[in-house]
This record gives C-alpha cells, sequence and structure tokens, in this order.
C-alpha cells in the first residue's frame, strides 16, 4: 500500500513482517512487531500520519510510522474478534475493521471509541473498501457475498450474492460510481453501478482467476493480477483491454501510486515490484 503522498509503500509478507519503503531511496525497514499476534493488513490514513496493522490479536495504529511510535487502538476485550482487513474513511476520522467473526466495527480514530457495528457476513469479513466521499463501504466475506454499505445509516444499500470466491478484491472509481469486482476464482472482473446495485459489465482477458484489481487515481484505467502471475488493464471509458501484459510471479496485490503513473505490485516472491504500465516496463524491484 502506498502512503498518500507517494513517497512511502508499505508491504506486509506472507510470515505476518511489515516493512516501511522510502521510494526515494528504495530502501526499507521492517516494522516492529507490537504484541503476539501476526499481522495480515495494513492501512493508511489519508493525511499519511497513521498507520493501521492488523493481526489476529487486534489492531495497532501507529502514530507515526517514521518516529516508530504505537499504540493500541482497540482494548482488550475487542482485540479478541481478531482483524482481518481495514480501511480509513477518506477524511480519516474512521478506521474499519473486518473481523473474522463477520462483523465490521466503525472505529473513531481520535476517540478509540466504537462508532458503530454492523455483521451480515456469515464466516469472516475479507476485503473492506471505502468509496471516495466516504458515504459507503464495499465488503466482501466467508458467505461468498459482497455487501455495499451505507456508512452514516450503518445499514445494507445492496448484496451482490453468488461469488465463487469467499474473497473478492474491491476497487471503488474515483467518482465513487463505479464498483470492480475481482472473485478469486474467475478469470473475469465485474463493474458494478453503485446507485443502482446493477452489473454494467464484465471484463475477460486474464487467463486465471482474478486476485487483486485496482484503479487509477483518474479513473480512466483498471489493472487486475491473476494467478497465472500476469497484470491486465483495461481502458474503462471502452472497456477496451490494452495490449501489454505486465509479468510478476506470484502476484497477489496493486496499488496505484497517487499520481497514477506508477504501479506498485506484490508477490509471494517476496518482491514489490514499480511498473511504468503505459510502456510495459517494470521499474525494477523495491524489495527481495
Amino acid at each position: 500500500m502506498f502512503r498518500p503522498d507517494g513517497a512511502m509503500l508499505c508491504s506486509v509478507g506472507v510470515d505476518g513482517s511489515v516493512m516501511l519503503w522510502d521510494l526515494a531511496t528504495r530502501l526499507g525497514r521492517p516494522l516492529p512487531a507490537v504484541g503476539p499476534g501476526q499481522v495480515h493488513a495494513v492501512a493508511f490514513s489519508p493525511d499519511g500520519r497513521l498507520l493501521a496493522t492488523g493481526s489476529s490479536d487486534g489492531v495497532v495504529v501507529t502514530q507515526d510510522p517514521t518516529a516508530r511510535v504505537s499504540r493500541s487502538l482497540l482494548d482488550a476485550s475487542a482485540a479478541t474478534r481478531s482483524a482481518a482487513c481495514l480501511a480509513f474513511s477518506p477524511d480519516g476520522s474512521t478506521l474499519a475493521v473486518g473481523q473474522r467473526d463477520g462483523q465490521i466495527t466503525f472505529w473513531d480514530v481520535a476517540t478509540r471509541c466504537v462508532r458503530a457495528i454492523v455483521g451480515e457476513h456469515r464466516g469472516f469479513v475479507s476485503s473492506l473498501a471505502f468509496s471516495p466521499d466516504g458515504s459507503l463501504l464495499a465488503s466482501s466475506g466467508g458467505d461468498h457475498t459482497v455487501r455495499l454499505w451505507d456508512v452514516a445509516a450503518s445499514r445494507e444499500r445492496f448484496a451482490v450474492g453468488g461469488q465463487v470466491s469467499q474473497r473478492v478484491a474491491l476497487a471503488f472509481s474515483p467518482d465513487g460510481r463505479l464498483l470492480a469486482l475481482g472473485d478469486k476464482v474467475s478469470a473475469v472482473v465485474r463493474l458494478w453501478n453503485v446507485s443502482s446495485g446493477c452489473q454494467l459489465d464484465a471484463l475477460r482477458g486474464p487467463q486465471a482467476a482474478v486476485v487483486a484489481v485496482a484503479i487509477s487515481p483518474d479513473g480512466t484505467t483498471l489493472a487486475a493480477a491473476d494467478l497465472r502471475g500476469e497484470i491486465t488493464c483495461w481502458d474503462l471509458a471502452t472497456a477496451k483491454m490494452c495490449p501489454q501484459r505486465l509479468r510478476h510471479a506470484g502476484v497477489h496485490a496493486l496499488a496505484f501510486a497517487p499520481g497514477g503513473r506508477a504501479l506498485a505490485s506484490g508477490g509471494f516472491d517476496g518482491i514489490v515490484y514499480l511498473w511504468d504500465w503505459r510502456v510495459s516496463s517494470g521499474d525494477g524491484p523495491v524489495t527481495t
């Protein structure tokens, strides 16, 4: 995940280790572990001053990643729920925590108090994404369903059932009108109208199941990574697939840099690549 200013990148290893990378120097350092739980997810606040880490024993918010100062956000009783995924609201005031008990807790970052709890997923919550204006939250979970939540009302707007996978990759368009779903068992990216809850299109092109999706900050391009280690891009205005394919063995995470020119891919090979995807050339590994 990129810090919003694009100067730093945070990566999580399969062993639960967290690395912070200075993209100017290409140097990284490990984030010290806080608590015994293994880290599963990370999220930067919109101003880049906080880094939340989700683990099996709760959530820790790092006040300033560069100063290595941290504090626990969840109290001891809440920590037993185990955090599976995280997302900050666009204004940074709320942290949504997707839990392994199927609930989503909205935490007030300033007061460290619970604002609301919603819970319709059976099993666990596997992924979260706020709409750009913060009014909606998309979630996927162990019940093979993607749900769209009205944050202010703490109620479900609509649900998209029939997902083959329990872990669906989610990405909103910058204008908040479109939600891209990458079912991690299907080689198709589905585009949904957020207002109507209707499917708009199904983008085909990947040769294997889609494991990650991302939309560029200008809303023109959608990128999807598949299990074969290929990254495919589409022009969203025309739904046409771009001619180049990027190769990264074991890729499982994608993120566009805030400026939109660079695309980061993280893989099970322990490498994070930065791509100038317009010319299909790797910027090289940030880490090995």
